[in-house]
């Protein structure tokens, strides 16, 4: 923290999964031997970037980034995310996005507000919020490719759980996160309401959205079958009542 900001962490290459959409997957501290990977997730439009879940990176991550365009905007998602927004707003003064009920650190605030169903500074996003939910959640729905959903921690989608040290991957299978399109276990235990209603109805809501493609702040970019994988899962954790 020598320019009193948490430091850059370990972080793997750039990658591509979509044209103008790009994911760098860094790493979480929690404990000396626990930790897990996040993922930032840039979009460009032009030559105009938006970062979404941001993570800090290395300066030669730094210069991979300013390569794809420049930062103008800088998006929060999720209530449990941030911890690197303060050193994005410093060092490149974007326009900061964020829920209308959503909290910042060290100085941050928000300049534009997520609002459910319009679009942010990308021109084929549309927001969607977590209405019930007890901590500020939204997702994003890019309309190309038959549809991108981007999210915080409300869907991941964890595989083999590289990048995560020994007693991450052991927590992380023992809590349920394995799998395609899971429910954040982590997430949904704080941000679950407490009057019994649940986030069934928020997450049927979701899917009636037009997505094919996943590409989470934890875990793996899930392809063409993001909707189907999701709507098992919501109806394995939400069941209708009859």
């Amino acid at each position: 923290m020598a320019d009193g900001f948490p430091a850059a962490r370990a972080h793997g290459p750039f990658e591509t999964p979509f044209d103008d959409v790009f994911m760098v997957r860094g790493t979480s501290h929690f404990a000396p031997l626990l930790h897990i990977t996040r993922n930032m997730i840039v979009l460009r439009q032009g030559d105009d970037l938006t970062l979404l879940n941001s993570v800090r990176l290395s300066d030669v991550g730094e210069r991979d980034l300013e390569r794809l365009g420049t930062v103008r905007h800088l998006v929060k998602l999720g209530h449990f995310h941030g911890m690197d927004d303060a050193y994005y707003a410093k060092r490149y003064a974007p326009v900061v996005w964020a829920t209308s009920d959503a909290t910042h650190a060290r100085g941050v605030t928000t300049a534009r507000r997520l609002t459910p169903g319009e679009s942010g500074p990308v021109a084929d996003m549309r927001v969607f919020t977590f209405e019930r939910a007890t901590r500020p959640e939204a997702c994003i729905v890019l309309g190309r490719e038959g549809g991108i959903l981007v999210t915080c921690d409300s869907v991941q989608n964890w595989g083999a759980f590289e990048g995560c040290s020994g007693a991450a991957k052991v927590v992380l299978r023992a809590l349920g996160f394995a799998g395609e399109a899971r429910i954040g276990p982590g997430w949904r235990r704080f941000a679950e309401p407490r009057d019994g209603g649940g986030l069934g109805d928020d997450f049927r809501r979701l899917l009636t959205l037009p997505f094919r493609h996943l590409v989470p702040a934890h875990g793996h970019v899930l392809r063409d079958r993001a909707k189907e994988a999701l709507a098992a899962r919501v109806a394995e954790s939400y069941p209708r009542r009859s």
